[in-house]
This record gives structure tokens, sequence and C-alpha cells, in this order.
């Protein structure tokens, strides 16, 4: 009968020495592999100008600002900046710069 030798502490054996990584990227599975909302949404369109009574050349004091993905399944933290900034539903915008950057500050920082 053999008696199993233990290798001394402090001492590692590499085992995959001979093994190369087997990495697979056709099994990963992206949870977002497109964009769901089209482009021609945040494309500029005349018939949008025509719609609110607007000239592309001279813009409107008032900005309309409306949420288009749902804010289910996310964060607390970003579910609290949109309800403080009301985007929770459509409302209109003065077309200031201090009210511009507030949003852009509460939204991106």
């Amino acid at each position: 009968m053999t008696v199993p030798t233990l290798r001394p502490a402090g001492r590692l054996q590499t085992v995959t020495k001979g093994i190369e990584p087997l990495i697979c990227t056709d099994l990963i599975h992206h949870k977002f592999t497109r964009s769901r909302i089209p482009d021609k949404v945040f494309q500029p369109s005349t018939a949008d100008h025509e719609k609110y009574g607007g000239d592309p050349k001279h813009l409107h004091q008032l900005h309309i600002v409306t949420r288009i993905k749902t804010r289910k399944r996310h964060p607390f933290g970003k579910k609290v900046t949109i309800k403080m900034l009301g985007l929770e539903k459509h409302f209109i915008l003065k077309n200031a710069n201090h009210l511009y950057l507030k949003m852009v500050r509460k939204c991106f920082y």
C-alpha cells in the first residue's frame, strides 16, 4: 500500500500549465443587444416644428420635457432625482441657462 505524500506548505503547484484558457463569447448573454428606442426619435424633424408652431431657426422660449424610458427597475437614488426634477410627468421648462444647468447637474453629476 502506498502512502499519499503531502506537498510542503508554502509551495503551490501550477495545475493549469498546459491548459489554455477557454473563453467562448458565444455563451455570454448580453441583456441589451440593441436600442429599443428608434433613432428617428432623437432626430429633429420639420413635423415637430409645425406641430408646436415654431420655426427651427428661431428657438422657443419654452422647452417641453418628456421622459421616454420608464423609471421602473432603476435605483432608488435615481427615482428620487427624477421625482425631484418632476420628470415623472410631462412638464414645460423655461429656456433659461440657470434652469438648464440645474437640471444637467442633477442628472449627470
